[in-house]
């Protein structure tokens, strides 16, 4: 969804549904913190830590800007720089809805927020939204001891009914990008509304359309002015 509505800052020629797969990619990267956690055996022990955070969002999003930069032209850029801008223009706002969206969630087993200002201080930051004991025992997901556990959690049965609670719960941001396009639209038709052309034919004063018009078909059938007729 944060693909359809941001992808127009991005001139590419791609569709909508490009923008689209592309940001679930990028909506993934924040989750990579869970790769160390496995490593070590413990999951959940760097969930919603650095790549949560504002500076992880920013950092994190140039690379992948730079890598769409090389690969992928824009029409109407002016150099690598150029494309780079607008790209991460596109990436770090889809990057931090996935920070948005975990402000909302509750999270109530493992650590309830995010750190949004790490390094600078590790307080956790939720959205003041009061959530009901029995929605957020439904939300919260206990993932397993060990890597193989985590596995087990992540595709089980109540894993994916939240997935799905989730998609039904914010499915209502999909009008979003439907609004901006509409908006856009109209935007530009108001401004690309063509204007009556202007004659090119010389009216003398106290004449209306009807000498206009002779005039018009008297230069037509004489052609251009000879300089004879200039000087005369």
């Amino acid at each position: 969804m944060a693909g359809i509505a941001i992808g127009r800052t991005v001139r590419t020629g791609w569709r909508a549904w490009h923008f689209a797969v592309l940001a679930c990619a990028i909506t993934l990267v924040p989750d990579v913190d869970f790769v160390p956690g496995v490593l070590v055996g413990e999951p959940g022990l760097f969930h919603r830590g650095a790549t949560h955070s504002l500076l992880g969002a920013a950092v994190l999003s140039m690379p992948i800007a730079m890598l769409l930069a090389a690969l992928v032209p824009t029409p109407g850029s002016r150099g690598p720089g150029e494309r780079f801008l607008r790209w991460y223009s596109f990436v770090l706002p889809v990057y931090s809805a996935h920070l948005f969206l975990d402000l909302l969630s509750p999270d109530t087993v493992h650590n309830s927020g995010l750190r949004l200002l790490w390094p600078v201080t590790d307080a956790l930051f939720m959205a003041p939204i009061p959530v009901p004991d029995a929605m957020r025992g439904f939300f919260d997901l206990e993932f397993g001891p060990d890597s193989a556990g985590f596995f087990r959690t992540l595709f089980s049965g109540h894993a994916v009914a939240v997935y799905l609670a989730e998609a039904l719960l914010f499915s209502p941001m999909l009008v979003l990008p439907w609004v901006a396009a509409r908006l856009a639209k109209r935007g530009h038709g108001r401004s690309g509304r063509r204007r009556r052309p202007v004659s090119a034919v010389p009216v003398e004063r106290g004449k209306g359309a009807a000498s206009t018009g002779k005039q018009a078909g008297r230069m037509r059938r004489r052609g251009p002015p000879s300089p004879a007729d200039v000087t005369g």
